[in-house]
């Protein structure tokens, strides 16, 4: 079975915010990013503002089967 890859923009909206902060401490995700310790929600709030530095390139939900699998984001 052939499974479905979208991108969906990124919102500046508590639900998004959410979503790439679950993303952001993913235990599999943390073992292969730069920066691997947990975020703590109450700081990840004004790190999360600082995705929309460049309108032009919003950042990007990666979901695969419709299930959030990832995210992009440009600086």
């Amino acid at each position: 079975m052939d499974k479905k890859i979208h991108f969906e923009i990124v919102r500046p909206i508590e639900e998004h915010r959410d979503a790439v902060f679950l993303l952001r401490n993913d235990e599999e995700a943390l073992k292969m990013s730069f920066h691997q310790e947990k975020k703590e929600k109450s700081d990840f709030k004004n790190e999360f503002k600082e995705y929309f530095t460049l309108p032009e390139l919003p950042p990007l939900f990666i979901s695969i089967d419709g299930v959030y699998a990832g995210f992009i984001s440009f600086k």
